[in-house]
């Protein structure tokens, strides 16, 4: 009929099923609680939308127990689509062995596993910043970047920096180290473990026609050397 459908107990209304839509309203702090498994589905090719009224949090698996909370599935064209506003997006994890963070993208013939960009006409900050604050008797490597296979068929590049802007001023690659006690193998090092018969191991293009293409400052050296050069199983050739 035309009124509305009213569920009552201890005659308390608990919930209501309006006259003129499909809506059940529950009164109260409201919980629908299965005995099994739940399942909430829409119509083929209509959304199902969860949602809070105005500024509430929605909370996903939230109760302190462990499970596998999954979201979205891998057929065809599904995509996921994470929007925030100013606040941000925040992932945390309290692993401490393992991975905290992961992102497989084993179907990826060509394109790209992970692309951050902005738009926006940055003066300052950073698009990318990874860091550790607390590091105590550390010996790993913050960011690692490893490529196996030896196919001659890669000839690729595992870190390109490209500075695209031709009245640009910016370094495309800079490196500052504030340790007192450098290590061994110097601040910066450089190894080639592979045994080539060909090529160079380091090798400078420069376009200038005006400047400078390599540049040493030493000027605070008393004693010691400014550049040294070792080349003991040399036999022909210069060092």
């Amino acid at each position: 009929n035309a009124s509305e459908l009213i569920f009552r107990t201890n005659t308390v209304t608990r919930f209501t099923v309006s006259d003129s839509a499909a809506t059940l309203t529950g009164t109260g702090a409201t919980t629908l609680t299965s005995t099994s498994s739940m399942t909430l589905n829409s119509a083929s090719g209509s959304a199902l939308t969860i949602d809070s009224g105005g500024t509430g949090a929605i909370n996903l698996g939230t109760s302190a127990n462990a499970k596998t909370i999954t979201i979205g599935n891998t057929t065809n064209a599904t995509s996921l689509v994470l929007n925030s506003g100013t606040a941000g997006i925040a992932a945390s994890s309290t692993a401490t062995t393992g991975t905290a963070f992961s992102l497989t993208a084993n179907s990826l013939t060509s394109g790209k596993g992970l692309v951050i960009t902005s738009t926006s006409p940055q003066t300052g900050g950073n698009l990318l910043e990874v860091r550790n604050d607390s590091l105590a008797a550390y010996n790993g490597t913050l960011i690692n970047l490893s490529a196996s296979g030896g196919n001659v068929n890669n000839v690729g590049t595992m870190l390109g920096i490209y500075n695209l802007g031709g009245n640009s001023k910016m370094q495309s690659f800079y490196v500052q180290n504030s340790q007192t006690a450098g290590p061994t193998n110097g601040l910066v090092r450089f190894n080639f473990t592979g045994v080539r018969t060909a090529n160079s191991g380091f090798q400078i293009d420069d376009g200038a026609t005006t400047a400078s293409t390599m540049q040493i400052n030493s000027n605070s050296l008393t004693t010691g050397t400014g550049l040294a050069l070792s080349a003991n199983g040399l036999t022909t050739g210069t060092a």
